[in-house]
């Protein structure tokens, strides 16, 4: 049975059976079980790690036969009625109905494969027979699942994305909030690691055998550094062949992240290159990176930017509601890296080999406040050169569209992920409502200002990230391209 099955079984019981399957649920067990069998050397065809199968419709999981649309081949039904409901839509309300999407889908799944062959390179790269690829189970294999005491796999035990969502999704359906009764037994801080006095080490962090591991000290590991690069890596596979690692390791799992932010750089934003630095003419680049979660958990493998850009001086301040809780608990602990964040203070420095072009970069924590507001983070840091925010969801808070307005008054490039093809199209139509007063009075006062000219609007990009972590993520009755750091938005950038 899958965790998500085990969930709902368990909304099926009385309030006294489920106290009692509570204290015993663990949402890790099943992918462990499968991993075992896997090692014990059970034929993977007939062990699944997949999700149960749900209704797009009427939220329900499927028992029966499972329909998929004909044309977009997108999205499931549970039934005929269901799916003639879905291409309808509420009267007078056209983007609920299928029939407005279903195009879009179509055009959308048309990336499947590329995705699909994204996964299928990694030996670890299992698909599950609904087409998704769990994570959980890739770990369990490779004995790095775990909610604490996992170096840098330590994670919140949830699918809830984003920490603040919990009460938001309840609200919408009741089967998350036992979700989140569940997993609240397992939950983790991101960014506990910080309230240390020191940063994991390579192999503290990444707990694999040493043959996988990308390290970032060489001298302690005995290991060689990757050569200088003088081009723009642009596939996890060149990614590996530099680094000299193998296809087995589970790194990429993680180092999504950090390569991410390196392509929004380098190629979305295009606010700096691998070759634009020298030793006698070394190139400063400001990021802030703002809705910090699972990053806190982390923050030395972003040692890899100084890797992957030559001669070049990174500052890299994290801003989000985790961060500022974080800092807040570090103020508590004396010593601890959490607690002596300042913004002249970083948590995280990391000077690259020479060999490799002797990049730098700091890591700061913006602890004073949860949102980032333009006159505070450029009063205190200075102007960044560049804004990125990775599975921000641009079209779906409230809180980006004061991000949005300043990036453009100001002209800061500022480059964006999402997990969908379909959320990052959604969020560029959203910009053009953001560069106007309306919808944002209750947040500060703004100037009037004419909205972005249509012309303006069509400068803005989305694209499949090639750095984006390979597997499609379990969310059952959507089939299109789905992962983590999936798809690039360049929200403003210089022409």
């Amino acid at each position: 049975m899958d965790t998500a099955a085990a969930l709902s079984a368990l909304s099926n019981m009385s309030p006294a059976m489920l106290e009692s399957a509570l204290s015993s649920f663990d949402p890790l067990k099943p992918p462990m079980e499968v991993a075992q069998r896997l090692k014990s050397g059970a034929n993977p065809a007939m062990l699944d790690a997949g999700v149960e199968p749900e209704c797009i419709a009427c939220k329900q999981h499927i028992k029966g036969k499972v329909l998929r649309c004909s044309q977009c081949k997108g999205v499931t039904y549970c039934s005929a009625p269901c799916s003639k409901n879905s291409w309808n839509g509420t009267p007078g309300k056209p983007l609920t109905s299928h029939k407005y999407w279903c195009a879009h889908n179509k055009r959308h799944m048309e990336r499947l494969p590329t995705t699909q062959a994204m996964l299928s390179q990694y030996p670890w790269g299992r698909q599950e027979s609904d087409g998704s690829f769990n994570d959980d189970l890739a770990r369990a294999r490779y004995d790095v699942l775990g909610v604490a005491n996992m170096g840098f796999w330590s994670v919140r035990a949830s699918n809830v994305p984003h920490v603040n969502r919990g009460a938001e999704v309840g609200a919408q359906n009741p089967m998350h909030t036992l979700m989140q009764t569940v997993y609240a037994k397992f939950n983790y801080t991101d960014g506990t690691v910080l309230l240390k006095n020191k940063h994991l080490s390579d192999a503290e962090g990444w707990k694999m055998k040493k043959t996988l591991i990308p390290f970032r000290d060489f001298a302690l590991s005995g290991t060689k550094p990757p050569k200088e690069l003088k081009e723009v890596l642009g596939s996890w596979k060149a990614w590996h062949d530099w680094r000299g690692l193998p296809m087995e390791s589970l790194a990429p799992l993680l180092m999504s992240y950090p390569l991410t932010v390196y392509w929004l750089l380098v190629n979305t934003l295009k606010i700096t290159s691998p070759t634009v630095g020298s030793s006698d003419n070394r190139v400063a680049v400001h990021v802030h990176l703002l809705g910090a979660e699972v990053e806190l958990n982390y923050l030395p493998i972003f040692s890899e930017l100084a890797l992957l850009l030559p001669f070049h001086d990174i500052k890299l301040v994290m801003f989000g509601d985790c961060v500022r809780t974080i800092v807040s608990e570090g103020k508590d602990k004396p010593g601890s890296l959490a607690g002596l964040a300042s913004p002249s203070t970083p948590v995280f420095s990391y000077a690259a080999p020479k060999p490799s072009g002797s990049g730098r970069i700091e890591i700061f924590l913006h602890g004073s406040t949860s949102l980032w507001d333009e006159n505070d983070a450029c009063s205190t840091y200075g102007k960044p050169n560049a804004i990125v925010a990775l599975n921000g969801g641009l079209g779906s808070y409230a809180e980006w569209i004061p991000v949005v307005r300043a990036a453009h008054a100001e002209r800061i490039p500022f480059g964006a992920t999402d997990y969908l093809e379909q959320s990052a199209e959604h969020s560029v139509e959203s910009i053009g409502g953001f560069s106007t007063s309306i919808h944002i009075s209750m947040l500060r006062p703004a100037p009037m200002e004419k909205p972005m000219e249509r012309r303006e609007r069509e400068k803005y990009e989305v694209d499949l990230n090639p750095f984006a972590r390979p597997g499609q993520r379990q969310i059952a009755p959507v089939k299109l391209p789905n992962l983590v750091n999936g798809f690039t938005i360049a929200v403003w950038k210089e022409d």
